[in-house]
């Protein structure tokens, strides 16, 4: 064998190549990494014989190692075609496909090994004398052109998979579309310059130009991250969550979003960017679990380590929206608080807000009690459909009475209560009075009826008190509204001191 500096570094290039084949099958398990890994195995092998038939003594040494280079060589075309399908379109090719596309390829090989026999791959091999050692000029067959148009086919396939990655995406995904193009660019400029014979013919500039590629890859996996977060987010297949989900490094920046997530935050389409500079008010707080209100909508997030060898590499964002849990709460807590039909306070929060208004009070206050006259009867004659719109009308128009602090509920039945904050009783007879009237000159309307009727108010005003009891003010405008019914109804009367309790 001879020893030469053109065997060293062909034979460093291969164990380059093989570094990069175990690291991305030994570091990452998923369908990429192994397809990347494929790649750079059958690299090895092309770099690895080629050294040895640099370092060859004979011709018959030569033709034996040159056969054995295309053991690699033939399957980097489709492996290669395979992968930049596999990085565009983010899901595996057909297997029934990958299985046609290396048929070929084993044809070439099963001609290159069985040469001799047929002459249809190399028609003719002559040996020279190169700075000290001996090389092989070939005389290409017609398998052999077969082969080299088959694997430009496939490898322009792929440069155009890349360009359109690199063209249709932004971020840390355009540039690694962008650095593995050129990484195959310069083996096929040299590859076809070595065809065309438009550099020397002495050395084959193929395995020496997959060092660039070997360059590259190292650089993409290291500084990029190729081989490590995305795939390992595609083995959950997270395109098909029906929930928001998004990855970030330990830095924050951008690794991948599905495309619900997208779809929802178009933010999320420039991968790279970091989020905090995105939106630093929703993703600096520091929480595992919260939700946030964004345009109008609400959404629940939980954030997830990824944790690698006990290190924190990155976060899984999950989010969906919650505005339709938001608001069916949100009704829920309105419907604890307010009458459904007359949609005033119900009893128990008019009884809550009072106690709080009444509580740190020193002012006047007044308190009325409300009833509809004769309810049962306009229940009786017109049904409940037209009872429950006079129910209605009385609410909206008793809205209408006191000021902004004025408290309003709906008391029971026919039934309404007001808590009159600063209002003493002067006030309190031209508010009560003004209200008597305006419903009595209302009317309701019902499939061709028109309904008239009158209510009953009975009221307390106390001018110079404080600590309030609320029951006791209840107590009194009750009995007073107990003497408004009493007196013919549809009037106002007012609690009177020298009443019996």
């Amino acid at each position: 064998m001879n020893i030469n500096i053109y065997f060293i570094l062909f034979l460093i290039l291969s164990l380059e190549s093989f570094i990069l084949f175990a690291y991305s099958t030994l570091k990452v398990k998923n369908g990429f990494a192994q397809t990347f890994s494929f790649l750079c195995l059958a690299m090895s092998i092309y770099q690895f014989f080629y050294a040895f038939e640099l370092a060859s003594p004979s011709g018959e040494s030569i033709m034996f190692f040159g056969k054995l280079e295309y053991i690699g060589e033939v399957f980097m075309a489709p492996i290669w075609a395979i992968l930049a399908y596999k990085f565009y379109y983010k899901k595996n090719i057909n297997l029934r496909i990958q299985l046609l596309m290396f048929i070929l390829p084993l044809l070439v090989l099963l001609f290159a090994l069985t040469n001799d026999l047929h002459q249809l791959f190399y028609r003719e091999i002559t040996i020279k004398a190169y700075d000290n050692f001996i090389i092989g000029s070939i005389e290409k067959g017609p398998v052999y052109y077969v082969h080299v148009f088959y694997s430009y086919i496939l490898i322009m396939y792929g440069q155009y998979l890349f360009i359109k990655s690199w063209k249709e995406n932004k971020g840390i995904r355009k540039r690694q579309a962008r650095l593995l193009f050129f990484s195959a660019f310069i083996p096929v400029l040299f590859g076809t310059l070595f065809l065309i014979k438009v550099i020397p013919q002495q050395l084959d500039p193929m395995p020496m130009s997959f060092a660039v590629f070997s360059t590259f890859g190292y650089f993409v996996i290291f500084k990029h991250g190729f081989l490590e977060m995305r795939e390992k987010i595609r083995e959950i297949s997270f395109e098909q969550i029906s929930e928001g989900i998004f990855v970030t490094d330990y830095e924050g920046k951008l690794i991948d979003a599905n495309i619900t997530a997208k779809n929802i935050f178009s933010f999320l389409n420039n991968l790279g960017l970091s989020i905090f500079d995105i939106n630093s008010e929703i993703f600096s707080n520091g929480r595992k679990n919260f939700e946030v209100k964004i345009n109008n909508k609400y959404y629940e997030f939980k954030i997830t380590d990824i944790i690698e060898k006990n290190k924190k590499i990155g976060e899984i964002y999950i989010f969906q929206d919650i505005t339709e849990k938001k608001v069916f709460i949100e009704k829920l807590k309105h419907n604890a608080k307010y009458d459904f039909l007359s949609q005033l306070y119900n009893r128990h929060e008019f009884y809550r807000l009072s106690k709080i208004s009444l509580k740190s009070s020193s002012n006047p206050v007044t308190i009325m009690l409300i009833d509809i006259d004769h309810f049962k009867n306009i229940n009786d004659t017109y049904g409940h459909i037209l009872g429950d719109l006079v129910i209605k009308k009385v609410a909206s128009i008793i809205k209408t009475i006191g000021n902004k602090n004025s408290i309003i509920g709906r008391f029971g039945g026919e039934e309404f209560i007001l808590l009159l904050p600063n209002t003493d009783k002067s006030t309190a007879k031209i508010e009560s009075e003004r209200l008597r009237r305006t419903i009595e000159e209302s009317r309701v309307y019902f499939k061709n009826r028109t309904v008239k009727f009158t209510i009953s108010i009975g009221v307390y005003s106390e001018d110079r008190i404080s600590n309030y009891n609320l029951e006791e003010l209840v107590y009194k405008a009750d009995q007073a509204l107990y003497e408004a019914k009493n007196k013919g109804r549809n009037r106002v009367d007012f609690y009177k001191n020298e009443q019996n309790m």
